[in-house]
């Protein structure tokens, strides 16, 4: 889908006809302040577009990067009842519980399935998956991927 290039979290970022869909920064305002203007704000703000987040839903956050995050913010901005983060990440799993005030399952200590299940009997309304589509575990995805072969690996959504 991207040509097996790296995201925007990059040093070097390549931009395809970055003459007609960039934006100018004015000098005026420090980067600090438009540092997720361009990528992850609208990226976790699309994902609660796409699970259609409503307020008094129930919300599950796969991966706690800052994509996820700022996903777990919204679906409380939203006004989701309740949000519950999985990563297996303890110091991201710090901030989101610590600065976003959501619930969290860390999947290396835990069952995952069976935490959320006992947490939400009846499942969640809502869920997002914002660990990345760049996430091999084995092997020859990882390699595939090293070698542009694969772009896409599906064992995230598997």
């Amino acid at each position: 889908m991207t040509g097996g290039y790296p995201g925007g979290q990059a040093e070097y970022v390549r931009v395809p006809f970055g003459d007609v869909n960039l934006l100018k920064v004015p000098d005026d305002i420090s980067e600090e302040k438009v540092l997720f203007l361009s990528d992850i704000l609208c990226t976790s703000w699309h994902a609660n577009e796409l699970a259609d987040v409503r307020p008094g839903n129930t919300v599950a956050v796969w991966g706690a990067g800052p994509v996820g995050l700022l996903a777990a913010m919204w679906a409380k901005y939203r006004g989701a009842s309740s949000v519950t983060i999985i990563d297996n990440i303890e110091y991201r799993l710090d901030v989101a519980r610590t600065r976003i005030g959501v619930d969290v399952i860390d999947f290396s200590k835990e069952d995952a399935h069976l935490a959320l299940l006992k947490k939400y009997p009846y499942g969640v309304d809502c869920c997002l998956d914002c660990v990345g589509f760049r996430y091999p575990q084995e092997k020859k995805h990882k390699v595939e991927m090293k070698m542009k072969l694969e772009q896409d690996c599906p064992e995230v959504v598997n």
